[in-house]
C-alpha cells in the first residue's frame, strides 16, 4: 500500500479512537473551506481555479485588510509551504507566489531560504523553477492557503504529534485566519443567488 494510503488509515483510526483529541483547528478549517467552496463553486470552474478567481475578483479589497497582510507576513517569514508532508519542495505556483509576496513585504527571500529552510527541502527546492506571479497579493496568499488545504485534505498535514506538529498547526491557524477574513468579506457581498 502506498505511503499516503497508510497515512489515511492511520488518520482514520486516530480520529475514530480519539475524537476528543482531534485538533479543533483542523475541524474549524474543514468547515471554513466547505463554506468558501460553497461560494466559489458558483464560478463553475475547477477546485484550484475557484479560489484564484475569487482572489482576482475581490483581491484588492481583501488585501486592504490588515489581518490579511499580517497573515501573509507571518507565512513569508517561514520556509515555503511544500507540496506534501515533510521536506517536499513547494509547487511552482506556490514558490512563485511566495517570492512575489516576500518581495512585496520587504522580506529577503534568499535570507529565509538560507537561514530558515531545512537543508533537504532547500536542496529539493532549488530544482523547482519559479515564474513571475501574475495575480494580485491576495491571490498569491490564497494560492498558498489552497496548498495548505491540499496538504491537509489529502492527508499530508495530519501529523498531530512529532516534529511536524507545531509547523502543521502554525500553517492551519494562518489558513483559518485568512479564511475568516475571506468569509467575512463574502458575507458582506450582495446576494445575487437564489435563496435556499
Amino acid at each position: 500500500m502506498p505511503d499516503s494510503g497508510m497515512m489515511a488509515i492511520r488518520s482514520i483510526r486516530y480520529w475514530l479512537s480519539d475524537r476528543d483529541r482531534y485538533p479543533a483547528s483542523y475541524n474549524t478549517f474543514f468547515i471554513q473551506w466547505m463554506l468558501f467552496n460553497s461560494y466559489y463553486s458558483n464560478y463553475g470552474c475547477g477546485d484550484k481555479e475557484g479560489p484564484m478567481r475569487f482572489g482576482k475578483e475581490h483581491g484588492d479589497v481583501l488585501w486592504e485588510n490588515c489581518q490579511i497582510q499580517a497573515v501573509a507576513k507571518e507565512l513569508m517569514e517561514i520556509e515555503c509551504v511544500g507540496g506534501g508532508k515533510g521536506e517536499n519542495p513547494p509547487h511552482l505556483e506556490v514558490k512563485s507566489a511566495t517570492i512575489f509576496l516576500r518581495e512585496l513585504l520587504g522580506i529577503d527571500h534568499d535570507s529565509v531560504c538560507s537561514n530558515i529552510c531545512r537543508e533537504q527541502k532547500k536542496l529539493q527546492c532549488s530544482s523547482v523553477r519559479s515564474a513571475n506571479w501574475e495575480g494580485n497579493p491576495a491571490t498569491a496568499l490564497l494560492r498558498i492557503v489552497y496548498q495548505i488545504r491540499c496538504n491537509l485534505f489529502h492527508g499530508d498535514k495530519l501529523e498531530y504529534s512529532g516534529q511536524e506538529r507545531a509547523r502543521n498547526l502554525f500553517l492551519i491557524e494562518r489558513a483559518i485566519r485568512t479564511l475568516s477574513e475571506v468569509l467575512t468579506l463574502i458575507s458582506g457581498l450582495e446576494c445575487n443567488f437564489e435563496p435556499f
